[in-house]
């Protein structure tokens, strides 16, 4: 009786042994598990250099934002895109190297992501191009703070290119419309950017919703030191 006692003891505490084995072998595994998911999840929305979210995101944020304006209508909640480009860039990668090229677009990146109120978004919608999504913003607070984005372009320090120089950023912006197609609104966002590469770069040109011809903005001179 006390052999099939001890037998029986000797089983169990066998048995709790392999359990415990077992669990912390399936821990290892869901830990490995999450890490990989969250890797994958930030190859589907990360941009891999700037490590700001990648224009699939950015449009999943944008048509995010218009069902929320949707929805939020009769609140009178304005929400702003723009288009933000990085002035002459290819100049870089040509002149410098794609090594300073990539180092200084992520300082770009980084700034920009910085320079924003919390709840506003900025992604990297390709090529040394940015969208940003700027919430309860109307005409003249957009345009305040497309000015600040491109004013702490211009004061960036940037250790892989010389000294003197400066990089600088043209920005369109427009109000999205409830109701209206995302790409209206990207349609016209990109107007105004256009708009501002003609107006000499480094400048900001708000294009209002339903605007023809000429945006109407005041456009900022652009930097003499910038060499652009």
């Amino acid at each position: 009786m006390i052999l099939t006692y001890a037998l029986v003891i000797t089983m169990l505490c066998l048995l709790g042994g392999f359990i415990a084995g077992l669990r912390h072998t399936l821990r290892q595994r869901n830990a490995r598990l999450e890490i990989a998911l969250a890797e994958l999840r930030d190859l589907a929305t990360l941009d891999p250099l700037t490590r700001l979210p990648n224009r699939r995101a950015a449009l999943e944020q944008l048509n995010s934002q218009s069902e929320k304006a949707h929805s939020q209508r009769a609140e009178g909640t304005p929400v702003a895109v723009g288009l933000v480009d990085v002035d002459l860039f290819k100049q870089v990668n040509d002149t410098y190297g794609h090594q300073a090229g990539d180092m200084a677009l992520c300082r770009v990146g980084d700034a920009l992501r910085a320079s924003l109120r919390q709840g506003d978004f900025v992604g990297r919608f390709g090529g040394e191009e940015f969208l940003l999504i700027l919430n309860n913003s109307g005409p003249e607070a957009a345009h305040q703070a497309a000015e600040r984005l491109r004013e702490t372009v211009l004061d960036l320090q940037l250790p892989e290119l010389p000294d003197d120089y400066r990089l600088t950023i043209s920005v369109g912006i427009t109000l999205h419309i409830a109701d209206e197609p995302v790409e209206s609104t990207l349609f016209r966002a990109d107007q105004a950017l256009y708009e501002a590469k003609n107006r000499g770069r480094n400048t900001t040109v708000l294009l209002p919703p339903g605007a023809s011809g000429t945006p109407t903005s005041t456009p900022t001179p652009h930097c003499e030191k910038s060499g652009h």
